[in-house]
């Protein structure tokens, strides 16, 4: 799904921000006014993910999971809407809350989805050119997301165990 533009000018398998595809956000946590269970899931969701890094890891090699990737799964969590759910920052935003460089967000994205830690849909929006002079859409920022389904087990046993009924579940495990 990462490929090569097509001939329009926006990366294939992208989405009109309107379009129900793009709509990805989802709370995973009970929402209070000050939300206090959405830091609580985001600090507790972040350090899960480190320990099963450290879990997972393999004698004389690095982490699956970097401490680069943990900055900026810990800068998505930033900039994420704490009642909806919501997560769309552009890639300089990322790089600016992690302090890293945006070639090392982008790599450290594509590492927490390979590890079904994130994932996220492409998306564009209308440019407003009459046709046939300049593109239709243009690319805007991805709409990132955690889907409870695809994460490693290990990780959703520990979420059930320090969240309890504060964690809004739509797992089948």
């Amino acid at each position: 799904m990462t490929g090569a533009p097509n001939d329009r000018g926006t990366w294939r398998n992208s989405y009109d921000v309107a379009d129900p595809r793009a709509q990805v956000a989802s709370v995973y946590w009970d929402t209070t006014p000050k939300n206090e269970n959405a830091l609580r899931f985001f600090d507790t969701f972040t350090k899960t993910v480190a320990r099963y890094s450290a879990h997972k890891r393999e004698n004389g090699k690095q982490l699956p999971i970097s401490m680069n990737a943990k900055a900026v799964l810990e800068a998505l969590f930033s900039v994420m809407d704490g009642k909806t759910g919501r997560c769309d920052p552009c890639l300089d935003t990322l790089a600016k809350r992690s302090g890293l460089a945006r070639r090392t967000v982008v790599r450290q994205l594509q590492t927490l989805r390979e590890a079904n830690i994130i994932n996220w849909v492409r998306r564009t929006v209308a440019t407003g050119n009459t046709k046939g002079y300049g593109p239709q859409r243009q690319q805007t920022s991805n709409a990132y997301f955690i889907d409870l389904v695809k994460l490693p087990i290990e990780i959703i046993r520990t979420l059930r165990q320090k969240l309890g009924d504060k964690l809004r579940e739509k797992v089948r495990h």
